[in-house]
């Protein structure tokens, strides 16, 4: 259990509510998740984007599983890996969370039938 934790119903009756100062923070949340599903992309460089499921249009992937074009209607972004088919069909039930990049040398160390990414390219529409 938190350790400021209080009953405040007795200062709502009051309208008089008093801000822990451990919570306060430069932004704001909601204070649920929300319905919507977007998908995270951490590149080599360690830049971060998030792009909306919403606007993915498709996604092209080559025979060897190494290869991913997904095109959304802002961006195109190509994914550049290993084992990428279960990654392929994952993106169609917009389930992946984030796809963050590796670098190519630990690709021999790489375990199982888990998708590697070596590469993401994003650009512009």
């Amino acid at each position: 259990m938190n350790q400021s934790f209080r009953l405040k119903s007795e200062e709502i009756r009051r309208n008089n509510i008093t801000s822990d100062s451990n919570q306060e923070a430069s932004y704001k949340k909601y204070q649920s998740a929300g319905h919507v599903r977007n998908i995270s992309l951490v590149l080599l460089d360690g830049t971060r984007v998030f792009l909306n499921y919403a606007y993915l249009l498709s996604c092209m992937c080559d025979p060897s599983y190494e290869y991913l074009e997904l095109i959304f209607t802002s961006h195109k972004v190509v994914i550049k890996g290993l084992r990428l088919k279960q990654l392929y069909y994952d993106l169609l039930t917009h389930s992946p969370l984030e796809l963050e990049c590796s670098n190519s040398r630990y690709n021999s160390v790489s375990e199982g039938n888990e998708a590697v990414i070596n590469d993401i390219q994003l650009t512009d529409n």
